[in-house]
């Protein structure tokens, strides 16, 4: 929708005025889909007045064009034959090679492109554009929410008291951001209102609230029930295999092959669509949005009979074990998965559908999880212990579908705490590296920290953990005009939930790393508040991150805390200048905390005479003090040998130090 109104303020004037002479809109899915050859020159001309345009004429000036690529990221990765770029713009051929000509900027290399992608394909995409602009589809607003509710009941004070009850909720409230969802919840919430239901059982996650609506239609069926039922089964198969195919376009016969032309879930789930063909028009069906495919195909699995054809190797694992290029592609099928795996929805899926769902389907799904223990929960790159470079947060280019924060996503969905705990006990170690993120990613992580078994480690790197507060909402047409500048507040901290997180009695998350990452002092405030009585936290790493002396000072209030839990303290910051006297503070008054890992560290002799001082205090408890890695001088060597001989239970790892 947005691409589209984009073409429509194009042709208002009001955007790209007297820079553009023609613009076109190519939607990626209909195109991959179409048979047959095209050229460019032809996809041009359908959608001209009448095929007598003058086409050359048109593409004599590519630097007069806007080409609009709608959903690129269907198109599959790069490198296969079949996607070779097309280089000459009357030459017949598919579809895919004409869009790839396109994006490899080999065909019309002057053109203007304007890009649509879900998030997932957004960095495999950046890789292959000419200084690519970004800008994020948000949504609805929180003011654009109110006024959706109050459009779509009409009737006042229905929508006053529909709206009030989702914006107390505020798991549901952040999911209409998303327009299609919110329709959703407008039409499952008119029909429960009115029967004296709500939605406060089911409303945390996106699949909750699709299930409701589908558990709504079934009920609205009445006495056809049952007939509903059958089609909505063979609804979701053909989801399915649309899903596995990359197929988004199905045809009459399709329709007419599974008895599905003409029914009441046609008309509630596919929308018609007329193409223009050779000789006459092709009348094509497709679901009234992707993500309402993505979860019937996520429901297939789950109402296959025990047994059934396909039901084993083709099944679940095929989903679930597909190989990178469709990992994205698949990633949100995969998360309604989950989120159909909880007892409490499986309950309603056997009572809505009068079936029984199969054991297997979740402890396949459990399985799988518990297997990504070594290949892919691991960090995207080796971590560096040089010092931190002066940048203010991870490159566009180097974001990609980070598989450890979408299978959190997974985790999140089912929304059933044993499930999650089962899931992270294989997986020890939870690694997060390059991740921008946004408040749902916190939200997710928060939730996957609070149901963390006992000794999980959770190790973020190189992550932003904060977000810049605009002034003003700069519009989406101004992003494309080029506008950049921007007044910012103070920055915001994204880590309170985490640390909320954190402080919960059943949280066992013993270890927690911080590399590579900036945390200012709004970041080191909820992360000093979570120190002080955090129950399982055992272990802090501080690994080449950018502290102020003020972040320094929070945090070691923490750590110093009397019902601080935290046992080893790993620091490698760019200068410990300032880190010095904090950390004899900690020494001093930590009750609990037994090691101190400065590997790698730069200590000049004022340093640690600081250092010394502070272990000879009659109060510190520490044990293990590791200068693995650290120069130091004669004297400072000296020191260090003096403490040890006054503190015999100390143990001091250096390569200079007897034992």
């Amino acid at each position: 929708m947005a691409a589209k109104k984009i073409l429509y303020d194009w042709a208002s004037g009001k955007l790209y005025h007297g820079q553009v002479d023609f613009a076109f809109f190519m939607p990626c899915g209909e195109l991959l889909e179409r048979p047959g050859t095209r050229s460019l020159a032809d996809l041009i001309l359908d959608q001209c007045p009448d095929r007598k345009a003058p086409v050359r004429q048109i593409l004599a000036y590519p630097q007069r064009l806007l080409f609009i690529l709608d959903g690129a990221d269907e198109l599959p990765a790069g490198g296969a034959p079949e996607a070779a770029p097309c280089t000459d713009p009357f030459e017949a051929t598919t579809g895919l090679r004409v869009l790839s000509g396109l994006l490899s900027h080999e065909l019309l290399p002057l053109a203007r492109l304007l890009v649509t992608t879900r998030n997932v394909s957004s960095a495999r995409l950046q890789g292959t554009l000419c200084s690519p602009q970004c800008a994020e589809v948000r949504g609805f607003s929180d003011k654009d929410k109110k006024k959706y509710f109050f459009k779509f009941f009409r009737d006042e004070r229905k929508a006053e008291r529909a709206y009030r009850f989702v914006k107390e909720n505020e798991t549901l409230f952040a999911l209409c951001f998303v327009p299609f969802v919110c329709w959703i919840v407008c039409t499952v919430l008119q029909q429960q209102l009115e029967l004296g239901q709500d939605l406060s059982r089911t409303s945390k996650t996106t699949t909750s609230v699709y299930l409701l609506f589908i558990a709504s239609m079934l009920k609205s069926a009445g006495t056809n029930g049952p007939r509903v039922q059958a089609e909505l089964r063979t609804l979701c198969r053909l989801a399915r295999e649309g899903i596995l195919k990359h197929q988004a376009q199905f045809s009459e016969n399709d329709l007419q092959q599974l008895k599905l032309q003409g029914s009441q879930v046609q008309a509630l789930f596919l929308s018609k669509k007329e193409l223009l063909g050779v000789l006459e028009k092709e009348i094509t069906y497709q679901f009234i949005d992707q993500s309402f495919q993505e979860f019937l195909a996520a429901l297939s699995y789950l109402l296959e009979a025990e047994g059934a054809p396909g039901a084993r190797g083709g099944g679940v694992q095929m989903l679930l074990n597909s190989d990178a290029e469709l990992r994205g592609y698949l990633a949100l099928t995969t998360r309604f998965l989950f989120g159909l795996l909880s007892s409490e929805r499986i309950r309603d899926i056997e009572r809505h559908f009068g079936c029984v769902v199969p054991q297997r389907v979740k402890q396949d799904t459990l399985r799988w999880v518990q297997g990504q223990s070594h290949s892919r929960m691991a960090p995207l790159g080796a971590e560096k212990n040089d010092e931190l470079e002066d940048t203010e947060e991870p490159e566009e280019e180097e974001e990609d579908l980070n598989f450890g924060l979408e299978l959190l996503y997974c985790l999140y969905e089912t929304q059933e705490d044993d499930f999650v705990r089962q899931a992270l006990s294989r997986l020890p170690e939870m690694v997060l590296e390059r991740v921008r993120f946004t408040r749902m990613d916190l939200v997710v992580l928060s939730y996957c920290v609070q149901c963390s078994p006992a000794g999980q480690a959770l190790r973020l790197v190189n992550c932003v953990l904060v977000e810049a507060k605009e002034k003003k909402k700069k519009s989406l047409v101004k992003r494309l005009k080029g506008s950049r500048n921007t007044t910012k507040e103070p920055q915001i901290s994204l880590l309170r939930p985490l640390c909320e997180a954190m402080t919960a009695q059943q949280c066992g998350l013993s270890i927690l790393i911080l590399s590579h990452c900036k945390l200012p002092d709004t970041v080191c405030r909820d992360l000093s508040e979570a120190l002080k009585v955090a129950p399982a936290l055992r272990e802090l790493g501080l690994l080449q991150s950018r502290l102020t002396e003020t972040g320094l000072r929070l945090l070691s209030e923490g750590l110093a805390w009397p019902t601080c839990q935290v046992q080893t303290l790993r620091v490698q910051l760019p200068s410990l200048q300032e880190a010095i006297q904090y950390l004899g503070v900690v020494l001093q008054q930590s009750r609990v905390l037994t090691t101190l890992d400065l590997s790698g560290c730069q200590l000049p002799k004022y340093m640690v005479s600081c250092l010394c001082s502070a272990l000879t205090y009659p109060t510190c408890q520490l044990k293990t003090l590791n200068l693995t890695s650290v120069e130091l001088s004669d004297s400072s060597l000296r020191d260090l040998q003096d403490v040890k001989t006054s503190k015999p239970d100390l143990t001091i790892l250096h390569s200079k130090l007897k034992g």
